[in-house]
């Protein structure tokens, strides 16, 4: 098992001393996000949820979570036509809320007093409902005077009607790899990971035809912050 963890993880965990916590078994709360790194290709995602841990050995760890996660994607619209000097576009914002269920491994490694670094593993699924507006925009120039100055430019605008708003149900899966650090304080345990990995998305509207996307965008972190006792 410890040899499968560290091939899994690529990490080379071995160089540093044992793990001497005695306690086996960790409950714990986290809350993860990808605000930083989100961009109109990655849809905003943040989570709050619980974590069990279960100790296998003192490198190798089973871990268990379950949470909800809030969806956004408003990904940047193109232009559809144009009229003169105004053109148009069709924007859609999709809101779900999930519920998320996952399972992994993870190798841990004392590192420095009461720090502790960590790697693992983590397999999640999610489902979930929620609304995707549509939107016809349209982009134009309007006269810009500069108070200080009197100076006259062009400052770009738009103005947004919705046309359109359709209830959704969405199915996630994601294959996900991690690092991060930890610090023990007694029982309780403070740490933050960086998460990135492969996630698939199934969108069903009950206006308009579904889709579905696979993506895995290196430029996508998430960080996870998790406070656990050990039992």
């Amino acid at each position: 098992m410890r040899s499968l963890s560290v091939c899994l993880l690529l990490l080379p965990l071995q160089i540093f001393a044992g793990d001497t916590t005695t306690h086996k078994n960790a409950l714990g709360i986290y809350t993860e996000t990808n605000a930083a790194f989100a961009a109109t290709t990655n849809p905003g995602m943040g989570t709050v949820g619980l974590m069990y841990k279960i100790k296998r050995s003192p490198v190798n760890s089973f871990v268990a979570t379950l949470g909800y996660t809030g969806y956004n994607d408003r990904p940047e619209p193109r232009f559809s036509t144009f009229n003169k000097d105004t053109a148009f576009s069709r924007p859609g914002v999709t809101k779900v809320g999930l519920v998320t269920a996952g399972f992994g491994i993870e190798a841990q490694r004392h590192f420095y007093r009461r720090i502790s670094l960590y790697a693992g593993a983590e397999l999640r699924a999610g489902y979930g409902a929620g609304t995707t507006d549509t939107f016809s925009r349209a982009h134009f120039n309007r006269p810009y005077t500069n108070p200080a100055n009197g100076h006259v430019s062009p400052y770009n605008d738009f103005t947004d009607t919705r046309i359109l708003t359709s209830d959704v149900t969405m199915v996630t899966g994601s294959f996900t790899a991690y690092l991060g650090a930890r610090v023990d304080i007694k029982r309780l345990s403070i740490g933050l990971q960086f998460m990135n990995g492969m996630r698939y998305e199934n969108i069903m509207p009950d206006k308009g035809a579904g889709y579905s996307n696979l993506t895995w965008d290196l430029s996508n972190l998430t960080q996870r912050l998790l406070f656990t006792y050990r039992l």
